[in-house]
Parts: C-alpha cells; sequence; structure tokens
C-alpha cells in the first residue's frame, strides 16, 4: 500500500536533496511549503490539506520554537504525498543524485 502521506525527518543537506529530487518532475516556483504555525500543524494538518490540491506541494516543517527543542538542533521535517514519494524514489537515479556535487554532500549525510 502507498502511504497518504511520507515525513522525512531532515538535516539541511537531506532537505535539499530531498527538495531537489520533489522538483524534478515538476514546473513552477511554488513546489514547496515552509509555513509558521504549530509542529503539528506543519509536519500534519497541512501536508494532509495538500493532498486535496491537483498539485500537492511539498512542506517543510518543525519551525514552531515551542516544539523544536523536542527535536535535534538541526531537524526539519519534509512531507509529500506518498505517490509522489513513490515517483522520487523512481527518479533517483535519473537525478542530480547521480552528480558529483551530491556525491561530497552525501559524505556528510
Amino acid at each position: 500500500d502507498i502511504p497518504d502521506l511520507v515525513t522525512i525527518a531532515a538535516t539541511p543537506d537531506s532537505l535539499s536533496a530531498l527538495n531537489l529530487l520533489f522538483h524534478f518532475r515538476r514546473l513552477g516556483d511554488d513546489l514547496t511549503f515552509f509555513p509558521s504555525g504549530s509542529g503539528c500543524a506543519s509536519i500534519f494538518r497541512l501536508p494532509f490539506g495538500e493532498l486535496a490540491k491537483d498539485n500537492p506541494r511539498a512542506v517543510i516543517g518543525n519551525a514552531d520554537v515551542s516544539s523544536r527543542p523536542f527535536f535535534d538542533a538541526n531537524t526539519l521535517f519534509f512531507t509529500v504525498a506518498g505517490e509522489i514519494f513513490e515517483t522520487m524514489l523512481q527518479d533517483t537515479d535519473k537525478s542530480f543524485l547521480a552528480a558529483s556535487a551530491w556525491k561530497k554532500l552525501k559524505e556528510r549525510v
């Protein structure tokens, strides 16, 4: 089964990679959403709201200062629709993940 949402705890380098991979098949500037608000809203409520849209955006979460102390200082959350995540997995060998720049970052991840 494909889940409705996939949420990944990500470091800045991982977040950068996930965001680029999310954009690999998409055109436009408003594809990723980094909302303010509660941690729960940015990790659950807002991503579920994106599922109702024709082109759901990725949601970066955990900017809430009241929830951040409960997570590693270098962690944000990246949430996408499960179907989109499946496509992202299929694109890994065709995307920037094969480029030398990613190989350098991969050492830090």
